[in-house]
């Protein structure tokens, strides 16, 4: 668990004005891009603040109501069906089905020398971050991430910081069993014994169990039961454009919120 300590001489902004700061310097950028120029991000503080705080901002452009667990409990429900879906799309009504909840859940590029997959914290009493990074860039791993911060979420109190660091066994152990109940997989293991896993066995059990088969992939490297080389077919690379589509995607929602709030001042 990490605690990260406010950052000194960094001006602190009210979402409406840092709206407005937002969209000037995008407008700024696309120009700069236009004419040949390509942007240069100076590391200027720690990779993991650094981290935070971008996905702190990309939160502000979510919607959500305040945050309940026992809603939290039934987005995790359907965020888990989403999972079979095209990560473009399951990832975008991930963060609609959880805003629902009182979580934003935010996409965010990883930062160099910054190897975290996801992180957890709230801001203040009703509403909660969940920030993934797509480090390894598939989908086992961006789902295993998700379920692991929610699994944080469900188990403190808006006091908390949580960053996806080795021997946080208790959220590896919720996301891990919540994705794959163990009762199940053990009757999977058993009925294949001990020959080699076909791809129609995996596809058959994900179908089973309701889950991205690429997930019972990643479940399988993971506890050696096949090597990091086999069935990697079966999981769904996640790309830099799905990224930055759903990146767009929060752009185009603050800025027709920003026009409502212009409109009704006018």
């Amino acid at each position: 668990m990490s605690k990260p300590a406010p950052l000194s001489g960094f001006p602190e902004w009210l979402p409406a004005e840092r709206l407005v700061e937002l969209e000037i310097l995008d407008t700024v950028r696309r120009v700069f891009e236009l004419h040949g120029f390509s942007s240069l991000e100076t590391r200027a503080v720690e990779p993991l603040e650094q981290l935070l705080r971008k996905g702190e901002i990309e939160a502000r452009r979510l919607r959500c109501t305040p945050y309940s667990r026992k809603k939290l409990e039934v987005a995790l429900a359907q965020a888990r069906r989403l999972t079979v879906e095209e990560p473009a799309i399951a990832l975008k009504q991930l963060q609609e089905v959880c805003s629902k909840a009182g979580v934003a859940v935010v996409f965010v590029p990883e930062l160099p020398n910054c190897a975290v997959s996801g992180a957890a914290r709230w801001s203040g009493l009703r509403r909660a971050i969940i920030q993934l990074s797509f480090r390894h860039k598939r989908d086992d791993h961006v789902w295993f991430s998700f379920f692991h911060e929610a699994g944080h979420l469900l188990s403190s109190s808006p006091d908390d910081v949580f960053v996806d660091i080795p021997g946080e066994d208790a959220a590896d152990e919720f996301a891990r069993d919540y994705l794959i109940p163990p009762a199940a997989y053990a009757q999977f293991l058993s009925s294949v014994g001990g020959r080699n896993i076909s791809h129609e066995a995996v596809r058959d059990f994900a179908s089973e169990i309701e889950i991205a088969p690429g997930i019972v992939v990643g479940r399988l490297q993971h506890d050696s039961v096949i090597p990091y080389s086999h069935l990697n077919g079966l999981t769904v690379p996640i790309s830099a454009e799905t990224l930055e589509a759903l990146w767009q995607q929060s752009m185009a929602v603050s800025r027709l919120d920003s026009m409502a709030n212009l409109a009704q001042l006018t």
